[in-house]
């Protein structure tokens, strides 16, 4: 038998989506446990997640909070799609572009524009505040997490 996937979240949490995103990518069956970290929390809760947010992902005995690294446990704890590159340059430069835009990007323009004009914007965030070059045109392909 299986160990049980349970994923805690809030339900209007970007980073809750994204773990979802990647358990359906993955093919992963779970279940949801509401959490609103807005609101008192369960002891219990603080238990699997000292700090209180979301989301936390819990498999079987173990448990992990922080997006990046429940995406990145999602990989390689099961088989299906590969959502993350093995290579290791290819991989450093997919979490150097996801932790940038979860830190300057995301809060901004997230759900507020098509992809090209995010990529668009993303590259001219890069550029005002780091003086960095453009890329010429979207990567060819996007990596999940």
């Amino acid at each position: 038998m299986l160990e049980p996937v349970t994923l805690h979240g809030y339900r209007f949490s970007v980073y809750n989506r994204v773990a979802r995103l990647v358990l359906h990518q993955k093919d992963v069956a779970y279940d949801i446990v509401e959490v609103n970290p807005f609101n008192d929390l369960d002891p219990a809760y603080l238990d699997l997640h000292p700090f209180g947010r979301v989301p936390t992902l819990v498999h079987g005995a173990f448990s992990v909070f922080e997006t990046r690294a429940i995406t990145s446990y999602i990989e390689h704890a099961f088989v299906g799609l590969q959502l993350q590159p093995d290579n290791s340059k290819a991989f450093a430069r997919m979490d150097k572009s996801s932790g940038s835009l979860t830190t300057t990007v995301t809060g901004q323009w997230l759900g507020k524009s098509s992809p090209k004009e995010f990529f668009d914007r993303w590259q001219a965030s890069l550029q005002m505040k780091r003086k960095l070059p453009l890329a010429s045109k979207p990567p060819e392909k996007f990596y999940m997490c």
